[in-house]
């Protein structure tokens, strides 16, 4: 999770074993035991981490995708500025000029794919290809 879909609360993600292992100390001294952690203490503490990770998940995803939806909107009009009427722009200069990132665009664009495409373009003389977002045609 930290590395793909909640890449961008990943540090908050990183704290999940931290606070699984507490937790799991915490299990262990309430039921006063001795000796070594057992198997099912720790995973006991392991769905009580998940499950207060997905209620904070629940929590953040209003403003997440309020977010997404902000940046989404962003690269259209950029993408259209930048392409006249067939709405579209090199990622690379979305990345140099905007601060937008490659596998960032390209999530979203996934995310997305009624809003936003990423098109591959060969050029007839060779060279290096090209990577462009673009606005998909509504039919």
């Amino acid at each position: 999770m930290r590395f793909g879909e909640c890449k961008d609360i990943s540090t908050e993600l990183g704290k999940c074993r931290e606070n699984a292992i507490r937790a799991a100390l915490c299990l262990y001294v309430g039921n006063g035991a001795t000796g070594e952690l057992t198997k099912d203490q720790a995973n006991r503490a392991v769905r009580i981490v998940l499950w207060c990770l997905f209620s904070y998940l629940q929590i953040l995803n209003k403003g997440r995708l309020e977010r997404k939806m902000q940046i989404v909107q962003n690269l259209r009009s950029i993408a259209i500025e930048a392409g006249g009427g067939g709405g579209a722009s090199h990622i690379k200069n979305l990345e140099k000029n905007h601060g937008y990132e490659h596998d960032q665009v390209r999530q979203l664009a996934k995310e997305f794919p009624e809003l936003l495409m990423v098109e591959i373009l060969k050029h007839e003389h060779g060279g290096r290809t090209s990577e462009v977002l673009r606005i998909p045609v509504r039919n």
